[in-house]
């Protein structure tokens, strides 16, 4: 299969996390119990693997992990380069988009509807010493560390950098042909990762969504436009091949 193949089949597999939690109609409340109560100090460890400053470890771990994967056969200049663009063109074209947009989050819609604010848009004009209340008290009952990262968070939720970020790593593999069984565990990850962000209450399944199909599309145009001219710039001499 050619790479662009192989990017669309790995970006179709992420979207089925949304499109599952969409067809299962979940929402996130305070009273729901489909919240797993226990398991949010699991879903946290998933989520903090994308989130700063822990998402600087993962991402330092997985490139070093693609660069020996790929030794022999892609210059470590050209892997680290195309992580770099990788990362850097998804997270700017996600903090844009989030400016654009300014969706509420959901645990900030849920304020709304249990009367705690008037409409969501009026948590965000909020002192952050309001904001972390407010949250507080709402997540409180279901867990204090889901409360503590909830008001960690007073951006707005349109689109999913966590997202962006876990899929980006799996097509980066995916795009330079590692083997099946290394990108389904990095698809494995990827795919708790987006799981993590709805069940936290964090976003809806659009962002997520939104955010695979940008990343998708972004890794075309890389591994299409970019990855040629990096392996022109920085070709893999006998040297190399010998190390």
């Amino acid at each position: 299969m050619n790479k662009l193949t192989i990017l669309t089949a790995y970006t179709v597999l992420m979207l089925a996390v949304p499109l599952g939690v969409w067809l299962a109609g979940y929402a996130w409340l305070p009273e729901n119990v489909l919240n797993f109560s226990p398991a949010v100090p699991y879903l946290l460890i998933l989520t903090d693997t994308g989130s700063p400053p822990y998402a600087v470890g993962t991402a330092v771990l997985l490139m070093l992990w693609l660069a020996y994967l790929l030794r022999g056969r892609v210059h470590w200049r050209v892997v680290v380069l195309m992580c770099l663009l990788s990362l850097g063109s998804t997270q700017l074209i996600k903090s844009v988009m989030k400016q654009t947009f300014q969706e509420p989050r959901p645990f900030v819609a849920a304020l709304a509807v249990s009367g705690s604010l008037n409409a969501p848009a009026d948590f965000y004009r909020l002192p952050d010493a309001e904001q972390n209340a407010l949250v507080s008290a709402q997540a409180a009952g279901i867990n204090p560390r889901l409360a503590a990262h909830q008001a960690g968070h007073h951006d707005y939720s349109f689109p999913s950098g966590h997202t962006i970020f876990a899929v980006s790593w799996l097509l980066l593999f995916a795009g330079f042909g590692c083997r099946v069984r290394v990108c389904a565990a990095v698809a494995a990850w990827a795919a708790a990762v987006l799981l993590s962000r709805v069940l936290l209450g964090m976003h809806y399944p659009l962002d997520l969504l939104a955010s695979t199909l940008i990343a998708g599309a972004v890794h075309a145009g890389l591994f299409a436009r970019v990855l040629p001219r990096l392996q022109n710039r920085f070709p893999l001499l006998n040297k190399d091949l010998k190390s």
